[in-house]
């Protein structure tokens, strides 16, 4: 299912620092957009328990390496539905194949949860997200949410049926 060289797993809590400094480097990528892990994004603290038991947090490892995640749950803004979370794709490991089989992977795990309808929010700057997400049949909404955070980050809603 993934590309050659990376393996998949359930995320553990001891990944929680490599999951920092994955997501850290990536937002670096981006001006204006700043990691603030406790105020904001405290379930990288703990990765294996952040949306069980409904759903799941994955990791993949390239040569023992985390370069990648991603994450499911029931939406919590949308009862019945599947929320795509925590995709992250290590600089060094894009352009391989392997967000596009996160994602495709992360459709199935919903899928199999019964979830007919998913959707997912992205950060308004992250263009190769939006690209990998168009390609996959996910439809922008013109829904957009402020997060009034610390990266002044607006948000689009994209959707899918599985």
């Amino acid at each position: 299912m993934l590309p050659p060289g990376f393996a998949l797993r359930p995320a553990e809590e001891r990944d929680s620092p490599a999951l920092v400094r994955l997501v850290d480097a990536l937002y670096r990528d981006y001006p204006g957009c700043v990691l603030l892990v406790d105020e904001e994004e405290p379930e990288l603290r703990r990765p294996a328990a952040a949306y069980a038991p409904e759903g799941a947090w994955w990791v993949v490892e390239q040569g023992g390496e985390l370069v990648a995640s991603v994450a499911i749950r029931p939406s919590a803004y949308r009862p019945g539905w599947g929320e795509l979370r925590k995709l992250y794709v290590d600089r060094r490991a894009q352009g391989q194949g392997l967000g596009q089989s996160l994602l495709r992977f992360a459709e199935s795990e919903m899928a199999g949860r019964g979830w007919q309808h998913l959707h997912l929010w992205t950060d308004s700057r992250f263009d190769a997200a939006h690209r990998l997400y168009d390609r996959a049949g996910w439809h922008r909404q013109a829904l957009t949410r402020l997060l009034n955070d610390a990266s002044n980050t607006t948000e689009f809603e994209y959707r899918k049926r599985t």
